[in-house]
């Protein structure tokens, strides 16, 4: 029974995903990528993706409608984070409508590793995660849980562990006491759509300093992580 419920979830998670208004239908074959619609507006909502990331999105007539925009030849659309596209159909006798879609990218990203969402960092490290959609810092809601921590932070683009007086820009910035070793993970959803989400790991870890000029192996200047 527990394959069976495994089987259905990963079948649900990897489904094209579509809707459709009385004009067209629109669908996203991605991953965890959903649609839709509110009238003539279609959003195509991409949560734990990249701005860099670009999604296949079929437009197609129903209703006895004709696709006049966009072409068959420009089928599927190829867009990512920000991207707007007009669609156009007609039916006769002389009936004509349009509307848009959008397509709408959210992630977070830490200040480590190249904006890395699972890092391991010493503990106590001060360390920012800010979530984005479309590449712009977006107000979030945010859930952390770790060792002796539940913490929630409400309509912020950013969190800060261990608030560093170094560093400027996390000033203003909600900030997590997260001094002990273990993993924290840090799940966050826009604050204005709750499908656009995200989560990643910090794993903090004990950092020993060993008295050795030349270091170690892979480990220079003696600087050895422990869990």
């Amino acid at each position: 029974m527990a394959g069976l419920a495994l089987s259905l979830l990963m079948a649900l998670a990897a489904r094209a995903d579509s809707a459709e208004n009385s004009h067209v239908a629109v669908s996203c074959e991605e991953p965890r990528v959903a649609v839709i619609v509110e009238g003539n507006q279609f959003d195509v909502l991409a949560p734990g993706y990249p701005e860099s990331f670009v999604a296949d999105v079929m437009v197609g007539a129903v209703n006895g409608w004709v696709l006049i925009k966009p072409k068959a030849s420009a089928l599927p659309l190829k867009m990512k984070g920000g991207d707007t596209s007009g669609y156009e159909v007609e039916r006769d006798p002389e009936d004509a409508a349009s509307g848009a879609i959008a397509f709408h990218n959210y992630h977070i990203k830490s200040d480590r590793d190249g904006g890395a969402k699972d890092i391991v960092v010493p503990a106590g490290t001060s360390v920012t995660y800010t979530a984005y959609r479309n590449g712009t810092a977006r107000r979030s809601d945010w859930t952390i849980s770790g060792p002796g921590i539940t913490e929630f932070r409400t309509n912020t683009a950013s969190i800060v562990f261990n608030r560093s007086p170094q560093n400027i820009g996390g000033w203003f910035a909600l900030s997590i006491e997260a001094s002990l070793t273990g993993e924290y993970i840090i799940q966050a959803h826009d604050t204005t759509q709750p499908l656009l989400e995200d989560a990643g790991e910090m794993t903090a870890v004990r950092v020993d300093f060993a008295v050795e000029p030349d270091g170690f192996p892979g480990c220079p200047n003696g600087l050895l992580f422990d869990n």
